[in-house]
C-alpha cells in the first residue's frame, strides 16, 4: 500500500561532513539535484574546521566503512593513499599493549587508514562536489524546517545576515552531534526526542609531531588500550600524512592530562608501560596541544516518535555519537548511509514512508552501539552485573580476549568484530570457544 509520494527534484543535505559528503553521493543518483549546505566556509587546500571538535585528533577508518565509502566513490582509497594516508594491519603494523600484557602481532589483512580528519574530509568533499547534480552552499546556517501538512517542505537557511528559503523535497540533517532536529521537531509538535545516553567522561589531548621515516622503530603504531574496568588510561602514536605522527594521551572520567607539555608528559609516563613516553621524548613537536572533552556517547531515538514527517532524516553523529576511542565512528556513519541506499529506493516510490527508513538507519547503529555500551558502563560502579548469563557472558568474553594475545585465529575473530566485519556472536563458534577454554587451561597449567 501506498504511504506517500515523493518527486525527486530536489534534496538537501545539512552538513558537509563526512556523513554528509556520503549521503549526497547516495541521494545524487536518484534527485536531479542535491544542495550540501554548511555553516563553514571551505578552501581550496585541506584545513582544519573550528566546527569539527575532534579535528587535531587521532582517527583511523576502519576497513568496512572504506568498503562503503569506496563504492560510493571509487578510487577514494587510492586518493587517501596518494595524499599520504597509511594503510596499515591492526596486527602486524600494531605494537598494542592491552591492558595487562603487549599482544602478539601477525599478519592478518585487516586493515585500517590512519590519516588526518582534515584530509579524510577534504577528499571526500572534493570528490561529492565534483558530482554534477551537487553543489555546496557553505557559510550558510539552516535555521528552521519548513513544515507542510505533516511533511517537511525545506529549510530556512541565513547566509551573511540574510534569510531565505531553499525547497526540496528531501531534507537530511548529517550536521553532526550539535544537531538542532530534535528541537526543531519538538518545535513543530512532534514531541520530545528520547535520548539513549552512556555517561564516559571522555577527555583526551593530542599533539602532532615530525615523523623521521629514517627511524626503524618496528612498528607502524604504538597503542596502549587500558584494562577495562580495572584501568581507564590510554595513548596512542598514529602516522598521518606529510611525514607526521599525532600523538593522543586520554581516558574516561576524567582521567585525562591538561594540555601542557608537563603535565602530557606526566600522563604518559604513568601510563603501564612507558613505551609512548620515551618515544616522544625523542619527537620534534610541531604545534601546539589539543584538547577534547565528551560527556557521553549519545543515540537520539528518533524512530519512537508517535509520528514522523516525511521528506526529513537525520544521519551520521546528529543520529548517533559513539565514544570516539572505539575509533568506529565514521565507519558507523558509513553503515547508516548504506542502509540509507538500500531503503532510499522504496521512499522514493512511495512503498516505504520516512519513518520506515528512519528504523533502518537506527538498525545500521546498533552493534556498535551495543559495543560502546558495554565497553563504557563496565566502567561505571553502580552498573552492576546481577544475572547469573552476564556474569557467565562477561567471564567468557575475558577468556576470549585473554587468548587474542597469542591465538591468531582468536585475534582475527576479535579484529573483525571491532573493524564491523562480522557480528559479535561470532566469538561463541565452536573452535573460537575451544581454542579460548584451551587458551585459559594452558594459562592454568604454567
Amino acid at each position: 500500500m501506498t504511504q506517500h509520494t515523493c518527486s525527486a527534484n530536489k534534496a538537501v543535505v545539512i552538513g558537509a561532513s563526512i556523513a554528509g559528503c556520503l549521503t549526497a553521493s547516495v541521494l545524487s543518483r536518484h534527485f536531479q539535484q542535491v544542495i550540501l549546505l554548511d555553516f563553514d566556509r571551505f578552501h581550496e587546500n585541506p584545513e582544519p574546521r573550528q566546527t569539527v571538535p575532534q579535528e587535531h585528533h587521532v582517527h583511523l577508518l576502519l576497513q568496512r566503512g572504506l568498503q562503503i565509502m569506496e563504492s560510493l566513490y571509487p578510487g577514494l582509497k587510492s586518493q587517501l593513499l596518494e595524499a599520504g594516508a597509511q594503510e596499515i594491519d591492526l596486527s602486524h603494523g600494531v605494537k598494542s599493549y592491552a591492558g595487562v600484557g603487549w599482544k602478539q602481532r601477525w599478519p592478518t589483512g585487516i586493515t585500517a587508514h590512519y590519516c588526518s580528519r582534515t584530509l579524510l574530509e577534504h577528499v571526500i568533499r572534493r570528490r561529492a562536489i565534483q558530482l554534477a547534480n551537487v553543489s555546496v552552499l557553505d557559510g550558510t546556517r539552516v535555521k528552521q524546517l519548513i513544515h507542510e501538512d505533516g511533511k517537511v517542505k525545506g529549510v530556512i537557511v541565513s547566509e551573511s545576515g540574510n534569510d531565505q528559503q531553499i525547497l526540496a523535497d528531501l531534507v537530511v540533517d548529517a550536521s553532526g552531534r550539535g544537531s538542532k532536529a530534535s528541537s526543531w521537531l519538538k518545535q513543530a509538535g512532534y514531541g520530545e526526542v528520547e535520548r539513549e545516553e552512556v555517561a564516559n567522561q571522555l577527555g583526551y589531548v593530542s599533539r602532532v609531531y615530525k615523523r623521521d621515516n629514517t627511524r626503524q622503530t618496528g612498528w607502524k603504531v604504538l597503542l596502549v588500550t587500558p584494562n577495562l574496568p580495572k584501568t581507564r588510561t590510554m595513548a596512542v602514536i598514529s602516522p598521518v600524512e606529510g611525514d607526521r605522527y599525532i600523538v593522543t594521551a586520554g581516558g574516561w572520567f576524567g582521567d585525562s592530562p591538561k594540555p601542557n607539555e608537563a603535565d602530557f608528559m606526566r600522563f604518559l609516563a604513568e601510563l603501564p608501560v612507558t613505551d609512548i613516553h620515551d618515544e616522544v621524548q625523542k619527537l620534534e613537536p610541531l604545534g601546539d596541544f589539543h584538547q577534547f572533552k565528551m560527556p557521553s556517547s549519545l543515540r537520539r531515538r528518533y524512530d519512537l516518535l508517535p509520528t514522523w514527517p516525511e521528506g526529513f532524516l537525520v544521519i551520521g553523529d546528529a543520529l548517533c555519537s559513539i565514544n570516539p576511542i572505539y575509533s568506529q565512528g565514521m565507519s558507523v556513519s558509513a553503515l547508516q548511509i548504506e542502509a540509507l541506499a538500500q531503503q532510499i529506493p522504496g521512499y522514493l516510490n512511495g512503498t516505504l514512508s520516512a519513518r520506515l527508513v528512519f528504523k533502518k538507519l537506527v538498525a545500521a547503529t546498533a552493534v556498535s552501539w551495543e559495543l560502546a555500551k558495554k565497553s563504557d558502563e563496565s566502567l561505571q560502579p553502580t552498573e552492576a552485573i546481577t544475572t547469573f548469563k552476564h556474569r557467565l557472558t562477561s567471564h567468557y568474553l575475558n577468556l576470549v580476549q585473554a587468548a587474542s594475545f597469542h591465538r591468531r585465529d582468536v585475534a582475527i575473530t576479535m579484529l573483525k568484530i571491532m573493524n564491523l566485519l562480522e557480528k559479535q556472536e561470532s566469538v561463541f563458534r565452536l573452535p573460537i570457544v575451544l581454542a579460548s577454554l584451551s587458551s585459559a587451561i594452558a594459562r592454568t597449567i604454567r
